[in-house]
């Protein structure tokens, strides 16, 4: 099952690394409904995880696609977001810093 959703990028997690080389990445993305901001956390695996940490930057606005993924251990039930693909809407892509040129008065007396 497929779900989408647009949101601002808050934060983006250290790549993970498990048995037999998992790699998993945990995304942040603020959502806003209404007066209201709701922070979701996603979580992406393997080559997505590695496409996210090359791609994505805290501040980017993107239209994210994910699935709903639950399991059962001893008892109790957990539910993940799986994010899977995303479309950067607007990116914040760092303006280059210019230097300061120096410029020596010279007194003529």
């Amino acid at each position: 099952m497929s779900y989408e959703l647009t949101g601002k990028v808050i934060n983006i997690g250290e790549m993970q690394t498990f048995k037999n080389d998992f790699t998993k990445v945990e995304v942040v993305v603020e959502v806003v409904n209404g007066d209201y901001t709701n922070p979701i956390k996603l979580e992406t695996y393997k080559k997505v995880a590695t496409r996210v940490v090359d791609n994505l930057k805290v501040g980017d606005e993107i239209n994210l696609q994910f699935s709903l993924k639950g399991s059962e251990y001893n008892g109790k039930y957990y539910t993940n977001l799986s994010m899977y693909k995303w479309d950067t809407i607007s990116s914040t892509e760092s303006e280059p810093v210019q230097e300061a040129k120096v410029v020596e008065d010279k007194m003529p007396f």
